[in-house]
This record gives structure tokens, sequence and C-alpha cells, in this order.
């Protein structure tokens, strides 16, 4: 059995080797970009955007859920209770 990218993964390296080297060096200045262009993006959401090019972790199955610690839960239910408070002192029912 074949992985299911590696058809996508063949077409990508035929379409290379047609390629011109005028052609492979705008490819690589393009692909230099998009990575440059990337971080930027990253580094504007605080890291939390994953581009394409990541390869999947572990064996590529379905991920476990992320666990936070207790300090981590403690502060975020801080925060919403804060929330809430300033969003009743305002007279608001819902946020």
């Amino acid at each position: 059995m074949t992985h299911p990218k590696a058809g996508l993964t063949l077409r990508l390296m035929n379409a290379l080797i047609d390629l011109s080297a005028r052609q492979l060096r705008q490819a690589a200045k393009l692909r230099e970009r998009i990575d440059t262009l990337q971080s930027e993006l990253s580094g504007l959401l605080g890291g939390s955007y994953s581009g394409a090019r990541t390869a999947p972790s572990g064996g590529g199955g379905r991920r476990g859920r992320r666990h936070m610690s207790p300090a981590t839960k403690a502060k975020l239910a801080a925060i919403a209770r804060a929330r809430w408070k300033q969003a009743k002192a305002q007279g608001k029912k819902a946020l």
C-alpha cells in the first residue's frame, strides 16, 4: 500500500526535473520568500500559525488533547471571572 501523498510527491519531482535552471532559481526564490512571510506571520500571530510544509508529528494518527497545567487552568479561570465581573458591572447578560 502506498502513501496517499506519494503520487503528489512523484508528480512534483517530475515537474522539477522538467524545469529549466532559470525556473528552478525562480522557484527557490519564491519558496524562500514564502518561508520568510510564514515566519513573519507566525511572529505576528504569536507563533500560532503552522504552515502547510510542517510534517505531522508522531505516527500521523489522531492527536490527543492538549493538557494544561493546574496553574494555567487557574490563571485562565481567573481571567474569565474578571471578564464576567466586568460584563455584569456594565449590565450585560452575555459577552
